[in-house]
């Protein structure tokens, strides 16, 4: 009624528009520019689509204004020009589609080879991925005849807004057909290729974590996409062997190993063999997803792109061992605790994570590797070395977890079964070697790296610092009696375990392990499976009996329940019938009730008072 009667006031862009000379920055200076637009104004809409004025509005989105203008200003019709042509306002989209000039203008930072600025960059980039939502047709026809267009699209790889735009072209096309076909094009490209590329000490360390950024979501989307369709080639180039190696060379074949570029690297290896990270998207309704044509064999096979990964890492271990070995270039840190000298860094936590994900994954010459090159008692030096380091010591935890739960399960070894670059449903031929449970690492733990006498040790050295004046617990005791128990379950419930332990370590570690077992480990599990404020206190109703679930203690039968309900119901409807019906201004005669309400009428009450409802106790 208030718009049809139209009773709202009119807004001051109509005024304006009624004027002869009227401007575009005076129309952008109104506050309500962006809810006429949203709202179909029609006046407005065909004033904004006029040739000159929308010109203005590209110009305004894509040309950097002069410094010389004021800070505050110098970027706002920008924003607002940016903001009118992404509204998904039809007649401005068709404008922008049906001129290619303008077209050409929005991808002139192409041609353009200096920095490109942020903002404007982003208010480029988010008109570009609206007409991608919109007219995908039309952008996939123009970026096609462009002459080295993913090459000169990554020279502005420092731009955040530009690896948007370049995953918006995988993810944004309005329909199925052009989102493969533009997916295909860009593999015809070399797109990963050349992201590649910029994960490299040459590049610039901004373009190296946005290549890298790119990497990762550029997987995720593809492999979202081919749960609906049949993946495209450009997920068969993500996941192929020949690109982890690529990647790895340019992470350690340089003069130079630079953290940065190894971070970024490893943040694209843990999304090909990190399966824990992925699998929830193909589980659930999905279940095992398997798709494949008819050209060529493909399939989402999250174990077969791991198996090829680990191939790729095998005969890379070693550089990512160094890298746990290797002092990193940091000053001394001041922390509470101290002085960190040198710290443990950021690198050297995300490679034990790599190392933690290449564990879980299981394969025997994978570990075979990481026994020769003694790699599991780093990590165990350094749990200790850092003893408040709670990252760390999670991360140290996970890995033995892994490497315990890998001699429970089958191992497997794909390097010799399966080809590189086969076809995503290959299946690895079972063999011999795949049928024998792996306890390498386990053996590995038990004799090389000492890990029951460091454990003891650990809790030992624990001891020796409460003991002092002002000592207190050492920051790694948590995760160490976590390990310790994990270790007692694992030999508890298998014998293989049990029995390694036993043939590994000498006479006197093991009497100490088994009295360490009967008294401080048995005496801290007490203690943490005691309740904090002791035992529950005595209940005081029988609603908190109820909640204990005591079955011998205050329990109603059903006559006086209904009874209850009843006295608790009556005094509900009195209070609903009589409030609010004595003020003046009410002329209702009756209250009225809505059908099916909650609230039982006292008349409409009934007991089920039979005896064969009546305990003995209750009367």
């Amino acid at each position: 009624m208030f718009w049809k009667l139209k009773y709202h006031t009119p807004s001051a862009i109509d005024g304006l528009l009624e004027k002869e000379d009227c401007r575009l920055t005076q129309i952008l200076d109104e506050d309500d520019v962006l809810q006429e637009c949203k709202t179909q104004n029609r006046k407005l809409i065909d004033f904004l689509i006029e040739p000159d004025k929308i010109s203005d509005l590209v110009h305004y989105v894509t040309v950097e204004p002069s410094d010389e203008m004021e800070e505050k200003v110098r970027f706002k019709y920008p924003h607002i020009a940016c903001e009118v042509l992404t509204a998904e306002v039809f007649s401005i989209t068709e404008k922008l589609c049906e001129d290619e000039k303008l077209i050409r203008r929005l991808w002139g930072f192409l041609d353009d080879d200096k920095l490109l600025n942020p903002l404007i960059g982003s208010f480029t980039c988010k008109v570009l991925i609206m007409l991608l939502c919109q007219k995908s047709s039309v952008v996939f026809n123009y970026v096609q005849n462009c002459v080295d267009f993913v090459d000169r699209l990554l020279c502005h790889l420092n731009t955040s807004a530009m690896m948007d735009l370049l995953l918006q072209m995988v993810a944004a096309p309005d329909t199925d057909q052009t989102r493969q076909d533009l997916a295909k094009w860009l593999n015809d490209q070399a797109v990963v290729e050349k992201l590649i590329c910029y994960i490299h000490p040459s590049a610039d360390p901004e373009q190296c974590y946005n290549a890298s950024q790119a990497l990762c979501d550029m997987l995720r989307l593809s492999r979202e996409s081919a749960q609906l369709s049949s993946p495209a080639p450009l997920l068969q180039t993500l996941e192929s062997a020949k690109m982890v190696e690529l990647l790895l060379k340019n992470m350690f074949d340089a003069d130079t190993v630079q953290d940065n570029v190894v971070l970024c690297g490893m943040s694209f290896l843990l999304m090909l063999i990190d399966t824990k990270r992925v699998v929830t998207m193909f589980t659930g309704a999905f279940g095992s997803v398997s798709y494949s044509t008819s050209d060529e064999p493909l399939s989402i096979n999250l174990e077969a792109t791991c198996r090829r990964t680990l191939g790729a890492l095998l005969p890379r271990m070693k550089d990512f061992h160094n890298i746990l070995i290797r002092k990193p270039k940091m000053l001394p840190q001041k922390s509470t605790i101290g002085v960190l000298d040198p710290p443990l860094g950021n690198t050297r936590l995300q490679t034990i994570h790599l190392i933690t994900a290449v564990v879980e994954a299981n394969d025997i010459k994978i570990n075979q590797e990481l026994v020769n090159l003694n790699t599991l008692s780093i990590l165990l030096d350094l749990f200790f070395q850092y003893p408040w380091n709670n990252f760390l010591h999670a991360e140290v935890e996970l890995c033995l977890n892994a490497a315990f739960n890998a001699s429970t399960n089958t191992s497997t070894s794909t390097s010799d079964t399966l080809e590189q670059d086969s076809p995503f449903d290959a299946r690895p031929q079972k063999t011999a070697e795949t049928q024998v449970v792996s306890t390498i690492l386990i053996e590995h733990l038990f004799t090389e790296c000492h890990l029951v006498q460091k454990l003891l040790n650990g809790y030992a050295r624990n001891d020796e610092i409460c003991n002092r004046t002002g000592g207190r617990h050492q920051g790694y005791m948590g995760h160490l009696m976590r390990i310790i128990n994990m270790l007692y379950r694992h030999c508890e419930e298998t014998a293989d375990v049990l029995k390694t332990l036993q043939d590994c370590i000498d006479t006197s570690t093991c009497e100490e392990w088994s009295e360490f077992l009967k008294g401080p480990l048995l005496e801290h599990n007490k203690k943490c499976e005691a309740n904090l404020g002791g035992q529950f206190p005595p209940t005081s109703s029988i609603e908190e009996s109820d909640e204990e679930g005591d079955p011998g203690y205050g329990h109603e039968n059903d006559a006086e329940k209904a009874f209850s309900l009843y006295q608790n119901m009556r005094f509900v409807n009195n209070f609903i019938d009589d409030f609010g019906h004595t003020d003046e201004l009410c002329t209702m005669e009756e209250p009225i009730r809505s059908e099916g309400s909650l609230l039982m009428d006292k008349n409409d009450m009934h007991l089920p008072l039979s005896c064969q409802n009546v305990r003995p106790n209750t009367i």
